[in-house]
């Protein structure tokens, strides 16, 4: 629970670092201190590391490059599943200085969701053949240019159902590079060997944010990669990587708030481990320090110790957001007695290896009512028991439903037209009203997005699914599953204005149809959309005596019926 020793602490900030310690985007170039000084006929000149990222054919890379991945052949997207794997254009390192570098190769920006990273192993492959882990350390000589590195992504087997449903179609690369062992200088070789890949950025008082989708972090983690002394207050955003390089102490902190103020919104924060101990703190509160997370992906290479406290001090962790592996902020094994550093209307959410913390539970009705109108964009709501509901729910905030397994039944809920709302593993079953034309979910008017994963529709009196979207709105509907054993109507109603042809993305995977004997329509039934704006495929129907609706312009089919199976199974 304890860092070893505080000595160094003072010494820290006095102390000028005399290692070139450097890092780069894509293409930009960075040097090593250069000047020249002359005294009568003897010319001192100091070295210059100066290094570039350029493409297969030798030409610079713009720092401001993002890198696509490749698509498969005969393909038009980037499809993640566990097994495959994709590749980046290749790419050489430069060293246009003169003295020699080691360099390692880390992911910087990200063109989709972070998370997917969790379930991606990054490697390269060198000229033998042989594959190289990403952040693996390489030497270039003065003016030598490395061999092509294409670098790929290859998605964990062991990938679940957390991670569909998520894109990642590009990312940049940065490189981060120091001095290395090669030269004669005085009388040795060897005199930075132990230089580091940057500095850690320090704040001592006053405030710093810090945009990581500019720039990853890559230091020394002994007292911190991101350190808060003395009152200051340091803001991370971006989605951008921390990773935290072990000492010769063997500390490999990320985040240190001694006596300062860390508010971590997002970011991928890790470490670089060559030793064997058992505690690696992650992140790490001292004195008065405090650090609150409200969102970000955390994995340390000892669990335990992601987060952590200094003994005896006035320091807090607070949370509010965020996945950890391994590790559960809500029992935190790194204080004794465990500790719960999340904070009061928040809660953790288990999924396989990770824990994520959300905000807001409802167990009744009147909670569930209170959380919706009490949340804030961006929030998430989980469900800890069935909902019954009174009466009709309206949402009117871009906010998660996580049911949770638990089902919302006997009133329809009503989606904002301006709103993006996600329902994530809810149950909706058997909306009722005097007409009894009563559907589970409704979205009028739609211009927003409502995303349905991992849902199950069960016995309603209409629709399972009833929106009217405006051009522009987006419907996801995935890894669902819809029965009636009831009489219905449909299943999927989606309808823009009439004979609109509306420009609507509409996605419709990987769900199972039940049953279509107790529909009185068609089972999914889409009418005046650009056909175009339909991806649909992996899903499964019970029978195909259903009837699949599809048209645009006209009240015209678009398609046939077959067709429209062939469309929604492939």
């Amino acid at each position: 629970m304890t860092k070893r020793t505080n000595t160094k602490k003072a010494l820290l900030l006095s102390v000028l670092s005399l290692l070139c310690c450097v890092a780069m985007f894509i293409g930009s170039t960075f040097a090593w201190f250069t000047d020249s000084a002359t005294a009568n006929v003897n010319s001192i000149t100091s070295g210059k590391l100066d290094v570039q990222l350029i493409d297969d054919n030798g030409d610079e890379i713009d720092k401001d490059a993002t890198l696509n991945w490749i698509k498969k052949e005969g393909t038009d997207a980037v499809l993640w599943e566990p097994g495959c794997t994709y590749e980046l254009p290749a790419v050489r390192v430069k060293n246009n200085g003169n003295l020699a570098l080691k360099y390692k190769i880390v992911i910087n920006g990200l063109v989709g969701s972070a998370k997917l990273l969790e379930a991606i192993d990054f490697s390269y492959t060198d000229k033998d053949g042989n594959p190289v882990e990403l952040s693996a350390e390489s030497f270039l000589a003065p003016q030598a240019v490395s061999d092509e590195i294409v670098i790929r992504g290859t998605m964990k087997q062991s990938a679940g159902n957390e991670y569909m449903n998520l894109s990642l179609t590009g990312i940049s690369i940065s490189v981060v590079a120091t001095q290395a062992s090669h030269e004669f200088d005085s009388s040795s070789n060897d005199y930075d060997a132990n230089a580091q890949y940057s500095d850690p950025i320090v704040a001592d008082g006053g405030e710093m944010t810090i945009d990581l989708d500019k720039a990853p972090i890559y230091a020394d983690g002994d007292w911190g990669a991101i350190q808060s002394t003395g009152g200051a207050t340091v803001t991370v955003n971006g989605k951008g990587t921390v990773t935290a390089v072990e000492s010769k102490d063997r500390y490999a902190m990320a985040v240190y708030a001694y006596n300062g103020k860390v508010i971590i919104n997002d970011g991928y924060f890790t470490q670089d481990i060559s030793g064997t101990d058992t505690q690696y703190d992650l992140i790490y509160a001292d004195g008065t320090g405090v650090i609150e997370i409200n969102g970000g992906t955390f994995k340390s290479v000892t669990p335990k110790w992601t987060l952590n406290i200094k003994d005896n001090s006035q320091a807090k962790i607070i949370v509010k957001g965020g996945s950890f592996y391994k590790y559960d902020p809500s029992n935190s094994l790194s204080e004794n007695p465990a500790a719960n550093f999340v904070a009061d209307g928040y809660t953790v959410v288990k999924n396989g290896d990770w824990y994520t913390v959300v905000k807001a539970t409802a167990s009744n009705t009147e909670e569930f009512k209170n959380a919706v109108a009490g949340a804030n964009d961006g929030d998430t709501i989980l469900l800890t028991d069935n909902i019954e509901l009174s009466s009709t729910l309206s949402i009117n905030k871009n906010i998660t439903i996580d049911g949770n397994g638990n089902t919302i039944s006997e009133n329809p809920v009503y989606v904002g037209a301006n709103n993006e709302v996600t329902f994530k593993n809810v149950n909706f079953a058997e909306p009722v009203n005097s007409n009894n034309n009563a559907s589970s979910v409704y979205a009028s008017g739609l211009t927003g997005k409502v995303v349905f994963d991992g849902c199950k529709f069960a016995d309603t009196q209409w629709d399972s699914i009833q929106i009217t979207p405006k051009a522009g709105a987006e419907i996801v509907i995935t890894n669902c599953e819809f029965s009636n054993n009831v009489t219905g109507h449909r299943f999927i109603h989606i309808e823009a204005d009439y004979c609109s042809n509306a420009d609507v993305k509409i996605t419709i995977r990987n769900n199972k149809f039940g049953s279509s004997a107790n529909m009185t329509n068609s089972i999914i039934d889409i009418d005046y959309i650009n056909i175009d704006g339909i991806d649909a495929g992996g899903n499964t129907f019970a029978d195909e005596n259903g009837d699949i609706y599809i048209c645009g312009a006209t009240v015209n089919r678009t398609i046939s019926c077959e067709e429209a199976y062939v469309m929604f199974k492939k």
